[in-house]
């Protein structure tokens, strides 16, 4: 009888968890639009990395490192998360108590270190260079995160619901 019971009481807590990621209707076929924000959001950076800049808190200057190229795998996370932030009008690095790691380990990038940066406007769109510019001005990390000299690869996500443009870049040290 303590067998049986002990299987059920795992039944009921595995019935309540939280499957990470969480679903999200992803589409097949990225909007060409979306794509390339995606892509000017990324050569921004790359053109920041390879002048170095000076930001962050506090202010700091980041010499130039190598340029980050683009992942595919890092990409399907980044549009994921970015997808359901903007599908649940959400916005934080963890959503419905999945780290933004879940993400990328969804999309079978395999890491030894991680970082993301994330990006919210209401009303009008912001320029690739407007949004990275704002990371750069951040005194929460966004900047370092950019600059890093560890992240080898990174994806960029963008997603629009209504009034509500998201943007969200995953960074790789593969």
């Amino acid at each position: 009888m303590r067998v049986v019971l002990l299987f059920l009481l795992a039944l009921a807590a595995d019935r309540g968890a939280v499957a990470c990621p969480p679903e999200v209707a992803v589409p097949d076929r990225w909007p060409r639009a979306s794509a390339r924000v995606e892509d000017d959001v990324l050569a921004v950076i790359n053109g920041y990395r390879g002048r170095g800049v000076s930001g962050g808190a506090p202010r700091t200057r980041w010499p130039p490192v190598r340029p980050l190229k683009s992942n595919d795998k890092l990409r399907r996370a980044a549009r994921g998360h970015t997808t359901y932030m903007a599908a649940f009008r959400t916005f934080d690095h963890t959503v419905a108590g999945c780290r933004f790691s879940t993400w990328i380990n969804a999309a079978g990038y395999r890491w030894g270190s991680i970082g993301e940066n994330i990006a919210l406007r209401h009303g009008r769109t912001l320029t690739a260079l407007e949004v990275v510019q704002e990371w750069l001005v951040s005194r929460d990390g966004h900047c370092e995160a950019l600059m890093d000299p560890k992240w080898r690869s990174a994806g960029v996500g963008y997603a629009r619901a209504g009034n509500r443009h998201l943007w969200t870049v995953d960074f790789g040290d593969r």
